[in-house]
């Protein structure tokens, strides 16, 4: 196969004991661009998990040094990508290789749709790369961060109960999601099922961490969270039906997470959210102690079919 790569550069398929190389490179690349890092290799191998690494995976080497690494997977809007590449190799024509390989995989895979690909805010060379290869912005989102020094105290909210969910309210939980996320940017409709599949397959399917805000017998609000992602104890989901927004569940939701992994041991928890939303969710996490700790531009492309490389 012609790879299109620099000359010096070889294309190869990562496999498992390469995990913590790739998880080495993007923290590099995470520490230049934004003075701090969050992935690890934890992640990496999750990531792993739910892709077939010898088709939706490259590992890019010079003289046997990792110089960039990208992977595809497929998503209810079509497929995301993600491409890292190594400060010191970029400007040599790894990064528009790894795009235009994500891309033509991510055709294969979704025929239809859309391929998502993020880059730092503060990566003007990636995003310039993207809108010559035809993508363009279409969100910006915040990652954010808490450094717990106490266990929060979850306020009481008259007619509404903050509580963990119970086993068989599952469909419930579900229902209270996607009538959270109906008018949220790029949310496809799931059925409870998948939903849970899904939850299952990234290893974020413990209910002992999801909570719920019940009012009158009925769920109106949720949160669902990963015991460590990045790092850090993960907030997967937070989302409060349009009809009970604006009592303050979304914050009690968050306390009460905040809570159960101060329980835990785990004092730093992130999480992301769309800063384009019209929710006002990020003056929720401001207002729970968050802060900014990353931004990305997600951009989009139309998927019309395989792409040449």
């Amino acid at each position: 196969m012609s790879t299109g790569l620099p000359q010096g550069f070889e294309l190869l398929r990562p496999c498992r004991q390469e995990a913590a190389e790739v998880a080495a490179l993007i923290v590099e690349m995470e520490i230049a661009q934004e003075g701090e890092a969050e992935t690890t290799t934890d992640d990496i191998l999750r990531d792993w998990e739910l892709i077939d690494t010898d088709q939706d995976a490259w590992l890019v080497r010079k003289h046997g040094k990792l110089a960039a690494y990208g992977a595809v997977e497929t998503h209810p809007r079509g497929a995301v990508a993600d491409g890292f590449v190594h400060p010191d190799a970029t400007g040599r024509g790894v990064g528009r290789f790894l795009v235009r390989a994500m891309e033509a995989r991510a055709s294969e895979l979704a025929h239809r749709g859309f391929v998502q690909n993020s880059v730092s805010l503060n990566d003007e060379a990636g995003q310039r790369l993207l809108e010559a290869e035809g993508y363009r912005p279409a969100r910006r989102f915040l990652r954010m961060l808490v450094e717990l020094d106490g266990s929060p105290v979850v306020p009481e909210l008259p007619g509404i109960t903050i509580r963990t969910l119970r086993f068989g309210e599952e469909a419930a939980f579900h229902s209270v999601v996607e009538g959270a996320f109906a008018a949220h940017w790029g949310h496809v409709p799931m059925t409870s099922g998948r939903w849970w599949a899904r939850r299952a397959a990234d290893g974020s399917d413990d209910i002992s961490l999801f909570f719920v805000a019940e009012r009158d017998g009925e769920l109106v609000g949720e949160i669902s969270c990963h015991a460590e992602r990045f790092g850090v104890g993960y907030v997967t989901t937070l989302g409060v039906l349009p009809e009970a927004r604006g009592l303050g569940i979304g914050r009690a939701l968050l306390l009460r997470a905040f809570a159960a992994f101060w329980e835990r041991g785990q004092s730093r928890v992130g999480l992301a959210v769309d800063a384009d939303n019209e929710t006002g969710a990020t003056r929720v996490y401001e207002a729970a102690g968050m802060r900014l700790a990353f931004g990305a531009i997600t951009f989009e492309k139309p998927l019309t079919g395989t792409v040449g490389m």
